[in-house]
């Protein structure tokens, strides 16, 4: 079941979150968050009418995952540009779970902005494929714009339409 995300569901949230700084290149934060600080991102997404979506357990309600949208960038120029991050609970990753809140979190954003981004570290090769698939277009590469882990990684930049048409300048 995929939801709006609720307060009571920040703490998985951040579990979920903080096992991918602490494993992998899936968040480019070096640091976990504490609690403190994801209950302010959240309320700060609820201010700012960004979407936060969980995947929710049929069997025991417990939260399997998330996507939000976020701003882009703070300038006025970019209003139109949300950038998405989207995380299972390790024992999800890979059930099929990712493309219906995915294309959930996308219809939401239709109505407001143009333009989603992804920004992917090049050795997520499950993010990299998963994106794709869900018809979002590689437009770029950073050539070692993330440093993680003791190490330089590019970084893939993915967009998708939210128009329906094709983007125009």
């Amino acid at each position: 079941m995929i939801r709006a995300a609720r307060l009571e569901d920040v703490p998985a949230i951040s579990s979920i979150y903080n096992y991918y700084v602490k494993t992998s290149s899936a968040s480019f934060s070096v640091e976990e968050e504490t609690p403190e600080k994801r209950i302010h991102w959240f309320l700060e997404q609820k201010k700012r009418k960004m979407p936060v979506l969980v995947a929710v357990s049929k069997v025991d309600g417990q939260v399997c995952g998330y996507a939000f949208a976020a701003p882009f960038r703070d300038r006025p120029a970019y209003s139109t540009t949300v950038e998405v991050s989207i995380g299972f609970a390790k024992q999800f990753t890979g059930q099929g779970l990712g493309r219906p809140l995915l294309q959930q979190l996308s219809e939401l954003c239709k109505s407001h902005y143009r333009l989603m981004l992804a920004l992917v570290a090049s050795d997520n090769e499950g993010s990299l494929r998963f994106f794709q698939s869900c018809g979002f277009r590689k437009v770029g590469v950073m050539t070692g714009a993330v440093h993680k882990f003791d190490r330089y990684l590019d970084l893939a930049i993915f967009e998708l339409d939210l128009t329906g048409g094709k983007l125009s300048s």
